[in-house]
């Protein structure tokens, strides 16, 4: 594994039609605390508007940079017009700015996704999600993705913790490897206190909070 990703964090949310105050909320816990969030979202926010401008500045644009398209599907398995259709609006429905990453609902995947959204230009997918696994780095997708694993996401922990599983504890699970939380807005107010533990244990251990995209080492010119 590539030493590089021994110690790096990384914050995502996807929106899943979350209101505008939980989202507003969601950017403000993060922002507080000093780290930055790469979003996924499903529709416009203001919340998310005022964070990434209107303008071509260059704060703007490299804000509107960790913004992606979170699609909603139900499944893709033909590859059929139709299902080539929702992904196309998918992604002219996004700033050109915001034309590099994407996630689905639920983590729907198929070979046909992969290829349709390589071919529309994305760059990377967030399209896995694993439990506290160790040693992730991001994988090369056949597609020519990017596809970059989740390691812990908050609507697993509280489906464990509601089904009686251990969620273990991330003292004794913070190995090498990279770290992508995965965040809804609509759970920050039961998930806060427990964010608060796994940042600091992250933290303690070294960990470097960073936007998604900064893991492949993709800048702006990549989109283009």
């Amino acid at each position: 594994m590539d030493d590089v990703m021994k110690k790096f964090a990384v914050i995502t949310t996807d929106t899943d039609w979350a209101t505008e105050k939980q989202v507003e909320n969601l950017i403000y816990f993060f922002e507080t605390r000093n780290i930055p969030v790469t979003i996924f979202t499903d529709k416009e926010y203001d919340a998310i508007k005022r964070r990434t401008g209107l303008s071509d500045c260059a704060a703007c644009k490299s804000q509107r940079e960790n913004v992606g398209p979170h699609v909603h599907l139900v499944s893709m398995k033909t590859g059929s017009n139709e299902e080539k259709n929702m992904l196309q609006h998918a992604y002219l429905a996004m700033d050109k700015d915001m034309r590099c990453m994407f996630s689905t609902h639920a983590f729907v995947d198929s070979h046909y996704i992969s290829k349709e959204m390589h071919e529309l230009g994305f760059k990377i997918d967030r399209n896995l999600c694993t439990w506290l696994q160790p040693q992730l780095q991001p994988i090369m997708h056949e597609s020519g993705l990017w596809r970059v694993p989740v390691w812990w996401e908050d609507d697993v922990e509280m489906r464990r913790l509601a089904n009686g599983q251990s969620t273990m504890q991330m003292v004794d699970t913070i190995e090498p490897g990279l770290k992508v939380l995965n965040v809804h807005p609509q759970h920050l107010d039961v998930m806060r206190d427990r964010l608060d533990e796994i940042i600091g244990w992250l933290r303690s251990s070294g960990h470097e909070f960073v936007y998604l995209r900064s893991i492949v080492g993709l800048k702006a010119d990549d989109t283009a």
